[in-house]
């Protein structure tokens, strides 16, 4: 039997759309940026999770051994400075800064970015993205989401929702037949109903849980 939503949060499943695409887009910018300023792509999953992380840690890991330090690891800083390593760019740029081109040529001016501070928003999405050189939203896995953003009716509430699937059938067919007006039909949008001005009728509300427990108090 094919189960009946009377109730779907809206609001939370495009928040978590929302918050899902900025996650994939952030993380992305920040592959980006480490391909600008480091040492090639990331090619795999492992090594995205490992960037995502802890930027700055794998930064450094990258640049020592590009260029193999001799003994004690130095300072990354002065190491940078050394080879010509951006790295006081990079470290700008995960931190959602960077200088911006100006017409003024003594300003300074900085031009704010998205945080790149990812860890904890990657481990709650990544199972709704996918990886392949980029990330990318899984659309299907979204879908599949849906349903934990829905609540369904038991059995008792499925006969409550026929029963006003009926009346409001049988409404609908009195008022195109002529024997009730349009005030009566304003009349029960005012109990929970909903009246669609556009085509002259009553309809169940898209949320129909709140109705079904108005139905409680004339069903028991």
């Amino acid at each position: 039997m094919e189960k009946t939503v009377i109730y779907f949060d809206e609001r939370g499943y495009t928040r978590l759309n929302s918050e899902v695409k900025k996650t994939c887009a952030d993380a992305n910018k920040l592959l980006e940026a480490y391909k600008e300023f480091g040492f090639g792509n990331i090619l795999t999953i492992e090594e995205a999770q490992e960037l995502l992380s802890d930027p700055l840690v794998y930064f450094d890991a990258a640049m020592f051994g590009k260029f193999q330090p001799v003994g004690e690891p130095p300072m990354p800083s002065k190491f940078a400075e050394l080879y010509g390593v951006k790295r006081e760019e990079y470290i700008s740029k995960i931190n959602g800064k960077i200088p911006r081109k100006s017409k003024c040529n003594t300003c300074n001016e900085i031009e704010e970015l998205n945080n790149y501070d990812l860890d904890s928003r990657f481990a709650q999405h990544c199972k709704f993205l996918e990886f392949d050189r980029i990330f990318i939203v899984n659309r299907s896995i979204i879908e599949a989401e849906r349903e934990s953003f829905s609540v369904f009716a038991d059995e008792m509430q499925q006969k409550k929702l026929e029963f006003l699937e009926a009346f409001v059938n049988s409404i609908n067919r009195l008022l195109k037949s002529g024997i009730i007006n349009t005030t009566l039909l304003q009349q029960f949008a005012k109990f929970g109903f909903s009246y669609n001005y556009n085509e002259n009728k009553l309809q169940l509300p898209a949320d129909t849980s709140m109705l079904i427990s108005k139905l409680n108090y004339l069903w028991n």
